[in-house]
């Protein structure tokens, strides 16, 4: 057995961090908290990094504790104010023109 680190994890496979080469075929059993244990076998390995494709695709499990879900307030609409027009007229009815 050896301890790896998973870097990606999807229903279908996933990405781990390891110490050692793994050839691509190689059969494996990943065992996780969110996937349990589930066979694949190696399709790629490279750097301390391998690719696993699970024989079946597993459901993830995640935590299901209650969270607090944050929404807006309503948004109020209030109607636009509408400024007076005003209109400037001459003082004096000799500078109408």
């Amino acid at each position: 057995m050896e301890m790896v680190r998973v870097r990606d994890l999807s229903e279908g496979g996933a990405k781990i961090e390891c110490s050692r080469h793994f050839k691509p075929g190689t059969q494996v059993v990943l065992d996780t908290a969110k996937t349990g244990e589930v066979t694949g076998k190696i399709v790629w390995s490279k750097d301390g990094r391998a690719g696993i494709d699970f024989d079946i695709e597993v459901v993830l499990k995640f935590d299901a504790k209650p969270v607090k879900l944050k929404t807006p307030k309503s948004a109020t609409y209030r109607r636009p104010t509408l400024m007076p027009q005003i209109t400037a007229k001459p003082a004096k009815a000799e500078d109408w023109q």
